[in-house]
């Protein structure tokens, strides 16, 4: 999360001068280049101003997300049929990242389910709606 403060006008000396709003965008420009990911919204802006909360609480929510999805496996069931290329991934770049794809193929899935003492008539009902996918 990239944030700088707002001069104040009354404040604009060179002793007082933090000329916020030129360095945020030297910052974001270097970060682009680098290809390091950063978020920001309104370019500059007291912590007292709600936009700041907002940004704090939207960064606070990548890093939860970015945190949860470190070292997990993934279970992948079936593969990607021809006319999905849109939903590719790439595993080898998840795997720098510790995310592993585990595929199972669907008909494992299915025998699994048949092989097993299932009462519940709705998981029945589901097997057989995804048979006759």
């Amino acid at each position: 999360m990239i944030h700088a403060f707002n001069d104040h006008l009354d404040k604009m000396q060179v002793e007082n001068r933090g000329d916020a709003f030129c360095g945020k965008i030297s910052v974001c420009n270097n970060l682009y280049q680098l290809g390091i990911k950063f978020t920001t919204t309104k370019h500059t802006c007291d912590v007292e101003d709600s936009v700041f909360e907002d940004d704090l609480r939207q960064f606070n929510a990548i890093c939860n997300i970015v945190d949860g999805l470190k070292n997990i496996n993934i279970l992948q069931i079936g593969t990607r049929s021809a006319p999905f290329r849109t939903v590719r991934y790439s595993e080898k770049l998840l795997q720098r990242f510790g995310i592993n794809v585990v595929p199972v193929d669907l008909s494992e899935v299915i025998a699994y389910a048949n092989s097993s003492n299932l009462d519940n008539s709705k998981v029945k009902d589901n097997i057989e709606k995804i048979k006759n996918y």
